[in-house]
C-alpha cells in the first residue's frame, strides 16, 4: 500500500496490491479505500480484466477537504466469491499548514492559502 504525494496538487495517488494467493486463491474482484473510516470509495483496476489472484489498484484521494492533522487511509480488497479483507491495510496521511515542511519530502499544497499534505513515515 502506498500513497504517492506530488508537490502543489490537491490530491494524492493511492496504489494498492491486493493478493489472495496466501488465502483462498480466488480472483481479486475489487478494492475500496476509506479515509478516517468514512464511506468506501471504489479503486480502479490497473490492468483489466481482473482475472488473477493478485491485482493492482489505484485511486486519487482528494485532500482539499481534509482537516489539518493525521488521517487513516485504509484499503480493503474483495475476491470473486464476495470475501472481503475486514482489517485492510492502512497508511497515515498528515495534513499540515502551508509553509510547514513537515520533516522532508511529500508536502503537497492544496491551494495557495490552504493546507498541505504529507505522507507520514
Amino acid at each position: 500500500l502506498s500513497l504517492t504525494v506530488t508537490e502543489f496538487t490537491p490530491s494524492v495517488t493511492l496504489d494498492a496490491a491486493v493478493d489472495d494467493s496466501g488465502r483462498g486463491f480466488s480472483w481479486v474482484a475489487n478494492a475500496t479505500y476509506r479515509v478516517d473510516g468514512g464511506p468506501a470509495t471504489a479503486m480502479t483496476l490497473v490492468n483489466p480484466p481482473g482475472d488473477a489472484v493478485a491485482e493492482d489498484f489505484t485511486a486519487t484521494v482528494d485532500t482539499s477537504t481534509l482537516a489539518i492533522g493525521a488521517h487513516a487511509v485504509c484499503v480493503h480488497g474483495a475476491d470473486d466469491k464476495g470475501n472481503v479483507n475486514a482489517t485492510g491495510r492502512c497508511a497515515t496521511l498528515t495534513v499540515v499548514p502551508v509553509g510547514t515542511r513537515a520533516g522532508g519530502e511529500g508536502v503537497v499544497s492544496n491551494t495557495e492559502t490552504g493546507p498541505a499534505v504529507k505522507l507520514a513515515t
